[in-house]
């Protein structure tokens, strides 16, 4: 049986079916799969679902600008221009948007953990400084897998959250605002406590503004 068989589902046909099945991928994603690199394993803190299918309206209309061209099977690892994601069964040629019966996407890894010598849980937060990451961690030996995770010691509480993209966005969700207009993807995070989130992602945005200014 293929280790991936959670995420093997040919297509997806509605929005709802897809959401619904997110929640099921996302609880074994945190609960009991890493992305293994060099014998180095991550797990996941937080992850974006994405996915298109031309037979179903609205996976075609509020994904379309959101899905990378991919031919992939399911588990596979898929690097683009905005990070790494964890595929779906995807059959996006580049000028997927002309043709017809083209479906997939894929899971965009935006945090990770990583657990030190002593214990510590360290979070890396940001699509792309995880890839980087998790690709320096290979030190040219592999490429990061998806794997079943053999030693996973920490222990996630997978939520529904909403999409950090910059310093607006985090502000307005830490004073606990609507976020209506990020609602059509899927968004979850592993419920790690939040001065580790608030830390994380503080340095993050700092550094994003930094570069910005």
């Amino acid at each position: 049986m293929c280790q991936y068989d959670f995420i093997s589902k040919a297509q997806f046909t509605s929005k709802n079916e897809f959401l619904e099945e997110s929640k099921d991928i996302a609880e074994d994603l945190f609960k009991k799969y890493c992305i293994n690199c060099n014998g180095k394993e991550f797990y996941f803190a937080e992850i974006e679902f994405y996915y298109y299918n031309d037979n179903s309206e609205e996976l075609k209309v509020k994904w379309n600008e959101n899905t990378y061209p991919r031919e992939c099977q399911a588990g596979d690892i898929f690097y683009h221009l905005s990070g790494m994601d964890i595929c779906f069964n995807s059959k996006l040629p580049q000028n997927f948007k002309e043709k017809e019966d083209c479906y997939g996407g894929g899971i965009l890894i935006r945090s990770i953990v990583e657990i030190d010598t002593n214990g510590n849980k360290i979070v890396t937060v940001g699509p792309l400084t995880c890839a980087n990451k998790m690709l320096n961690a290979c030190k040219g030996k592999c490429m990061p897998k998806l794997r079943i995770s053999k030693k996973l010691n920490y222990t996630p509480n997978p939520q529904k959250t909403f999409r950090y993209l910059g310093k607006t966005d985090f502000d307005l969700i830490e004073k606990g605002e609507n976020r209506d207009g990020n609602l059509k993807l899927a968004f979850y995070d592993s419920g790690i406590n939040k001065d580790s989130w608030n830390k994380a992602r503080s340095s993050y945005y700092e550094k994003r503004i930094m570069r910005v200014k």
